[in-house]
């Protein structure tokens, strides 16, 4: 199972998703927020970013989410947005139990050639990563 942490201010806003092993990692107060557990083929679709949570009332709802990169500025730029909330992540929690897993995917971002890929990509860097087998974090799952 997993859970996905949306906001308490009747929006309804996704803010967080996690898996039952991580979800003491990710330091959220769940007084705070609705939390829907949801299986983990849903949460899969959410963290490959092929698809979106919506709250309505006390349904979650599922929408498709696309996301292509017509060229490898467009790739680079949002690898840069993910490193750096990598890179916050990293700093101010040194001793969250997940930084290893991080400090991980933040070094093979960093390492990553953009240019090596044939553009538009036609699927999310996350669907990407999965297809390839590379270990990798939504950045709703970045505690």
């Amino acid at each position: 199972m997993a859970s996905l942490f949306f906001t308490s201010d009747g929006i309804g806003g996704l803010y967080r998703i996690s898996t039952d092993e991580d979800k003491a990692s990710m330091g959220i107060n769940e007084a705070n927020y609705t939390v829907k557990q949801i299986s983990n083929s849903d949460f899969q679709l959410i963290k490959n970013n092929t698809k979106y949570a919506e709250l309505h009332g006390d349904t979650v709802s599922y929408t498709d989410k696309v996301i292509d990169f017509e060229d490898a500025n467009a790739l680079r730029s949002y690898l840069n947005q993910i490193k750096s909330e990598l890179n916050s992540s990293i700093e101010g929690r040194p001793s969250n139990p997940m930084v290893t897993a991080l400090s991980s995917y933040k070094d093979y971002i960093d390492t990553f050639d953009v240019n090596s890929l044939t553009y538009p990509l036609g699927k999310s860097w996350e669907k990407y990563c999965e297809d390839n087998s590379i270990t990798y974090f939504n950045t709703l799952q970045i505690p």
